[in-house]
């Protein structure tokens, strides 16, 4: 096996309405970003009609 150092930042916020912080903490890295989601969850619970306060 060859030597690799490996680093991952994960940052996990948790609390009521947290959700509606994400535009907030995604500018902090882009002016643009990418969702990216499956089975249809994101649209049936509405948070992918929620402003997330870009």
């Amino acid at each position: 096996m060859m030597n690799f150092n490996f680093q991952n930042y994960t940052k996990l916020i948790f609390g009521k309405d947290k959700e509606l912080t994400v535009g907030k903490e995604a500018k902090k890295f882009s002016s643009k970003i990418l969702i990216h989601y499956g089975g249809g969850n994101i649209k049936a619970s509405g948070l992918y009609e929620k402003k997330l306060h870009l």
